[in-house]
């Protein structure tokens, strides 16, 4: 397991390995320089966890995954053993945000091969 202590900042710039558990009581801020991965059991949120603001938006590819390999863990009474549990934390995601849609500069009509946007 890792903890991040109360009076520290840490950046994350670098995938780590595979981690038992993650427990953040001071600050975790995801570097928007290269995508990362962090693959954890479970992250236990007192503190801050950031991965892009408002004003600067993740970028880059950030993945959270949860393993389960120690099955049954009860965290920190009945909270479960997989996910990002906050108690009295803040968590901060912001990507980078894109458009699922666009219009279409003419109709299409059935059977069509083509469209136009």
């Amino acid at each position: 397991m890792v903890v991040i202590g109360k009076d520290r900042d840490i950046i994350l710039d670098v995938s780590p390995p595979p981690l038992a558990g993650l427990s953040i009581d001071g600050k975790l801020t995801f570097s928007d320089d290269v995508d990362l991965v962090l693959s954890t059991e479970w992250i236990m949120l007192h503190g801050e966890l950031t991965i892009g603001t408002p004003d600067r938006p993740h970028t880059r590819k950030a993945t959270i995954t949860f393993t389960d390999h120690v099955q049954g863990e009860d965290v920190m009474a009945g909270m479960g053993d997989r996910g990002i549990m906050i108690s009295g934390g803040t968590l901060n995601l912001h990507g980078n945000r894109t458009h699922t849609w666009t219009k279409l500069a003419k109709t299409a009509n059935r059977g069509a091969t083509q469209i136009e946007v």
